[in-house]
């Protein structure tokens, strides 16, 4: 092989610390970046995140999203916020399992994956993982190679200070090789929760439908009268999908494994779906503009521009017209499955 004997060194003492009852779970560093992400939101938006008591917080029954709610609270107001807890799937975060459409004929089909095995079978991707092979000396088939990967971005995801930590499955890797294996990724959410399908987008009227009556009350009556701010924790399922059903890194074309090495397509799971993903829309009451209120989409903590506005400030009512037809979708009808 052509590994420093300092890797092999780290590979040899490498332990497997976790057990089945680790299994998606929050990690200490899940907990931290949650408090750090209230903190931050705290301060950004202080005159509508400032009164707990006008906040309503909604979570999944999984662990991990109800302690990420639980986390990013005791960060935004330095003590601890009780909230209701879901004990069942719940269609407004959860509405994803209660469609076989999806759960069905996209999620655990494999026909949504084609274009990730068609890119696994390509000479580029065989190279990959004929040059690991050779750097470690032995003879690697993909599944290794992505076993390998999984656990140096696990590593990584526990213990983010690269400084004080480094996986030593993250020493099998050139940059090259992250790269190919990162658009495997992309291909994969592209078509299981993006673009690939209407049913990803289309599946989310409840959460769509729960947005827009919000938003029309302040529209239509005083928003003193309404809850100043709804926080809602979720999965990927749920978080990856809206952005699709808002029009957001849409690429022109459909993603394809023949594609591969373009570097500037738009749906780049590392940038976009990150661990603690989060999408904010708030409502602004702004002078001098074409309607007194107005919504900013702030998506990883940045400002974007919706596509159906076309600017970062969109009046409100172009911005409910824009999601009406998700709206109006019917969900059961649509997520029949045969």
């Amino acid at each position: 092989g052509e590994m420093c004997e300092q890797n092999l060194t780290n590979l040899r003492d490498w332990t497997f610390k976790w057990t089945e009852d680790d299994h998606k779970l929050l990690m200490e560093s899940g907990v931290k970046e949650q408090l750090e992400l209230g903190e931050r939101w705290g301060r950004r938006l202080p005159s509508l995140l400032g009164d707990s008591n006008r906040v309503q917080v909604r979570a999944t029954y999984k662990q991990r999203t109800w302690a990420s709610a639980k986390s990013f609270l005791y960060g935004l107001y330095g003590y601890p916020i009780s909230f209701p807890q879901n004990i069942v799937p719940a269609m407004l975060l959860s509405f994803y399992e209660f469609c076989p459409a999806y759960m069905d004929g996209v999620d655990s089909n494999n026909n949504t994956f084609v274009e990730k095995y068609k890119l696994m079978a390509s000479p580029e991707y065989r190279e990959m993982v004929d040059t690991i092979s050779q750097r470690v000396g032995l003879v690697l088939e993909t599944a290794d190679v992505e076993m390998a990967w999984a656990m140096c971005r696990y590593e990584i995801a526990e213990y983010p200070d690269v400084l004080e930590h480094v996986s030593p499955w993250c020493a099998l890797f050139s940059e090259d090789d992250l790269k190919i294996l990162e658009f495997a990724d992309d291909l994969m959410f592209y078509w299981k929760d993006g673009y690939g399908f209407d049913i990803n987008w289309k599946m989310t009227q409840p959460l769509m439908a729960e947005m827009h009556q919000k938003f029309s009350q302040i529209k239509s009556g005083d928003p003193i009268s309404t809850l100043q701010s709804y926080l809602y924790f979720g999965h990927s399922e749920s978080t990856n999908n809206i952005l699709a059903a808002l029009g957001l890194y849409r690429d022109p074309h459909p993603l394809l494994a023949s594609q591969w090495p373009t570097q500037d397509h738009k749906w780049q799971t590392s940038k976009i779906l990150s661990f603690s993903h989060n999408l904010a829309l708030v409502a602004m009451q702004c002078e001098n503009t074409e309607e007194p209120f107005n919504i900013l989409a702030l998506h990883q903590e940045r400002k974007v521009v919706l596509p159906a506005c076309g600017e970062e400030l969109c009046p409100l009512q172009k911005f409910l017209d824009s999601i009406q037809d998700i709206v109006d979708v019917d969900f059961e009808a649509i997520c029949q499955y045969n």
